[in-house]
């Protein structure tokens, strides 16, 4: 405080003497020693930062870790969302002395929407990374197919040279909707996959 008021001393004086008059800066002195803004100050001093105050806690970052690697584990192996119905009362049930397990709630929906919106976009993010680093030349394999809705679906299929492990990778890339099953009309959302993800073409063979 004093250091602040050192750096911002302003000065009156008048016309008839040269003794200073009360000025902005005493002014803040006489309220800074005040009994209410010094009980004012502690109170402030002791609340919480806006960081603590939403700062996540350990048990639930660690039951996110936990509810996302039980999401790997089923879209890895291929294993229907509907066990995770059966599979988290199960685990709730056999380790009840976890605090991990008590505080996950992953059910069917939950699940969708951790591999659609958390896994399957940061898959996709380290893949299209990966395409654009120099060296990385690929292929592209599309089938298109309908579903039981009658809608027109294009599967997008890469096959690449990984620079990192010198070795040839396949993956799935994207699924998306077509109207048409034209060459043409494939050619344009071909090229349009690679604009959206931002894949250099030039490495295209």
């Amino acid at each position: 405080m004093d250091k602040w008021l050192k750096g911002n001393i302003v000065t009156s004086l008048t016309d008839e003497e040269d003794d200073p008059v009360p000025t902005p800066t005493a002014k803040i002195k006489r309220h800074n020693s005040s009994p209410k803004h010094t009980k004012n100050f502690r109170q402030v001093d002791h609340q919480k930062s806006v960081s603590e105050v939403f700062k996540i806690s350990s048990l639930t970052e660690q039951t996110r870790i936990a509810e996302t690697k039980i999401t790997a584990f089923l879209a890895e192996k291929n294993l229907p969302l509907s066990l995770i119905d059966k599979l988290i009362p199960l685990c709730k049930s056999v380790f009840h002395d976890s605090k991990i397990v008590k505080n996950m709630s992953l059910a069917r929906t939950k699940t969708t929407a951790v591999m659609q919106n958390v896994l399957g976009k940061n898959i996709i993010n380290d893949l299209c990374n990966t395409l654009t680093m120099p060296g990385t030349f690929y292929s592209l394999i599309m089938d298109e197919t309908t579903d039981i809705s009658e809608i027109k679906q294009c599967a997008i299929i890469i096959v690449y040279f990984d620079t990192q492990t010198m070795m040839v990778k396949t993956e799935f890339l994207d699924m998306v909707q077509t109207s048409s099953g034209t060459a043409d009309h494939l050619t344009e959302l071909l090229l349009q996959c690679l604009d959206d993800k931002e894949i250099p073409k030039k490495m295209f063979i």
